[in-house]
């Protein structure tokens, strides 16, 4: 889930990218197989599984957890994305 900003208009089915734990600095690189747009986070937590957004079972999953990132300003400006994405290995 991310906003759907200029950084994250640019990002299309098939791409690579690489994501960055900025705590560990543990990468992740993986494919991107699927992109949705959503006028909310709240939209998007309504639609997908909680499981697929990263919860584990029986964890809570709550939209509003995405205002930790991103200002509700933003998110009526550009709206959110949803992207799907396939592990990949490392380069």
């Amino acid at each position: 889930m991310r906003l759907f900003d200029e950084k994250r208009q640019k990002i299309a089915v098939g791409d690579e990218l690489v994501f960055k734990n900025i705590v560990t600095k543990e990468t992740l690189n993986v494919v991107v197989e699927k992109l949705e747009r959503y006028h909310s986070f709240q939209a998007l937590y309504a639609q997908i599984p909680q499981t697929l957004l990263g919860y584990k079972n029986g964890e809570a999953a709550d939209y509003r957890d995405m205002y930790t990132y991103y200002t509700r300003e933003a998110e009526k400006n550009y709206g959110v994305l949803a992207i799907y994405i396939r592990k990949t290995f490392d380069k």
